[in-house]
C-alpha cells in the first residue's frame, strides 16, 4: 500500500482494535466532531462468519458505551434542536449478520436482527 493510500485509509478507518477506535473517537470528540462507527466487511458466506460479526458488533457497542460514560458533554455534537443525541453511534450492515440475506425478504432478516441486538439496543430504526 502506498503511503498516500495508507494516509487516506487511516482518515476513514478508526482503528484495527476497539482500543484504537476508542482513542480515535475520543480525539474526534475533543475536536468537536461526531462519529459513526461500523466494522469493515460486508456480506458473509457462512453462519459462523455471521456469528462472529454479531459478537464483534456487540463487543464494539458494549465497550464504546462503557467508555462514553466518562466523556464530557460536548454541546456541539451531543445535542441538536434542544434534544440529546446518542454519544455512541454504530452503523450496522445487515448483510454481515445472515449468510442468506436477501433485501427482498426483510421479514426474514428483521427478526434475526431484533433478536440479536434488541436486548441491548432496542428496536432498530427504519
Amino acid at each position: 500500500m502506498s503511503k498516500a493510500t495508507e494516509q487516506l485509509a487511516f482518515k476513514y478507518i478508526a482503528g484495527e482494535t476497539i482500543a484504537q477506535v476508542i482513542k480515535t473517537v475520543e480525539r474526534l470528540r475533543k475536536e468537536k466532531m461526531g462519529f459513526t462507527i461500523d466494522l469493515l466487511g460486508e456480506a458473509v458466506i457462512t453462519e459462523s462468519e455471521a456469528a462472529e460479526y454479531w459478537q464483534n458488533y456487540l463487543d464494539l457497542m458494549a465497550q464504546l458505551s462503557q467508555q462514553a460514560k466518562s466523556w464530557s458533554k460536548v454541546p456541539q455534537i451531543d445535542q441538536a434542536d434542544g434534544e440529546i443525541l446518542p454519544q455512541v453511534q454504530v452503523s450496522v450492515k445487515l448483510t454481515a449478520f445472515y449468510s442468506q440475506f436477501d433485501p427482498w425478504t426483510p421479514q426474514v432478516v428483521k427478526p434475526r436482527f431484533v433478536s440479536g441486538f434488541g436486548h441491548c439496543c432496542g428496536e432498530p430504526k427504519n
